[in-house]
């Protein structure tokens, strides 16, 4: 061997000690904002003590004509996290994971960073604003934060993989807004997704994770989808009817539902849906939206609890969709270089998916949900049929379901 190859072994150590504290200085600091942003937007709420809409009224209640019911300036918030972990042992493949923070409330509109005026501009734009514009209907919003992060089954090759999902990443915020019109048993919502593709805080998060567990560290983040960093945002309309639901006076309920829904930007594709909700629930059909959702999404808005009687839940949640993928660039990449990406005809179009999960109370106003979800693989290459599982950690002031359903 000869003295320089010598001294460039020798050097490996120390660069992967300075390239570790690098990935947890970035990870480190992609909490400290977060956190600040967070408290930053919950601080809005200060010097208020609304917890429901104006007056104390409900959505779609009117106060004897002193005005419109007003949204409230903070309803609850909900972490989510994914993980593949879940479903299989030592194994971080497809879509390895993520999680998100969802504050709402009309806190979201008033933040300075939100995005909530250009998805307004938005559903100006494109009808939505007007398709469900009736009298009786109300408005509620959201505002999101998170992570999501993808890897090929091998993480122990730093070499670029070419027969197996890219490593990429989004880092995201998001605005919500959902109209119900409670007399048509129907829902609109739409949503406006911010996002970086290919920094390396999920690199970060995955190192420091797998460290404490004393897993395969992930050795190919070099190769992710836009290295170095790329913006990309999203517009999403979602559609939903109510189909069927029990009286809520029966002690075992059911509720079903069918969603049609639209995205464009980092994915572009259309989608349907059908859903079903089983057992004891005490929130409106249109409040419950974790499992439309592909990956982390904009999260459920969360609303008041009932006033009187009981509210606590347990409920079986199931359902099943079919989308028709046009784009997606944590696959096919966006227009910076990436060293692994697939054209679009090596990838299957139509991509089935189903869900299962179980929602109940476990304190007042605080919900668990946790869930396992299916799909069909959308890279024709890959080997398998991606699977994970995850849960939604809730607080919130929940609407009376009989006032508003």
């Amino acid at each position: 061997m000869s003295l320089s190859g010598a001294m460039n072994l020798e050097s490996i150590p120390g660069e992967l000690r300075a390239r570790r504290a690098c990935v947890r200085r970035g990870f480190v600091g992609f909490l400290l904002v977060s956190m600040i942003l967070i408290l930053g937007t919950a601080g809005l709420t200060a010097g208020s003590d609304e917890s429901v809409g104006t007056a104390g009224m409900m959505p779609g209640e009117s106060d004897g004509g002193h005005g419109p019911w007003v949204e409230a300036h903070n309803t609850g918030w909900a972490f989510h996290l994914d993980n593949d972990a879940f479903t299989t042992i030592n194994n971080d493949q497809d879509y390895t994971g993520g999680f998100a923070f969802i504050l709402s409330g009309r806190r979201a509109t008033e933040c300075f960073f939100s995005l909530d005026g250009l998805l307004g501009g938005l559903n100006r734009i494109t009808g939505v604003g007007r398709l469900y514009d009736h009298p009786g209907g109300f408005e509620l919003h959201s505002i999101e934060f998170g992570l999501m992060a993808f890897t090929p089954e091998d993480m122990s090759t730093s070499g670029p993989i070419y027969d197996d999902h890219p490593y990429a990443s989004l880092l995201f915020m998001a605005n919500t807004q959902q109209r119900v019109v409670p007399n048509h048993a129907v829902s609109c919502r739409t949503a406006l997704t911010f996002g970086i593709l290919g920094t390396r805080v999920a690199e970060g998060t995955q190192r420091v994770i797998h460290e404490a567990l004393d897993q395969q560290l992930p050795q190919g983040w070099c190769n992710q989808i836009s290295d170095g960093g790329e913006p990309t945002g999203k517009y999403t309309i979602l559609l939903q009817w109510a189909l069927a639901q029990s009286r809520r006076d029966r002690p075992a309920h059911y509720e079903l539902k069918t969603s049609a829904e639209a995205n464009a930007g980092y994915t572009t594709d259309a989608a349907l849906a059908l859903s079903g909700r089983f057992g004891r629930i005490s929130t409106p059909w249109w409040s419950f939206n974790p499992h439309q959702a592909e990956y982390i999404s904009p999260g459920p808005l969360v609303s008041k609890e009932p006033a009187g009687g009981s509210s606590r839940e347990l409920f079986l949640w199931v359902g099943g969709s079919v989308r028709y993928r046009i784009y997606n660039a944590l696959l096919q990449g966006q227009f910076r270089h990436s060293e692994v990406s697939f054209s679009r005809s090596e990838l299957n179009s139509v991509i089935g998916e189903a869900w299962v999960g179980l929602t109940g109370s476990l304190y007042r106003e605080l919900r668990l949900s946790v869930f396992v979800r299916a799909r069909s693989r959308e890279l024709e290459v890959a080997r398998r049929d991606p699977l994970w599982g995850g849960f939604i950690l809730s607080f919130g002031q929940r609407p009376s379901a009989d006032s508003i359903d």
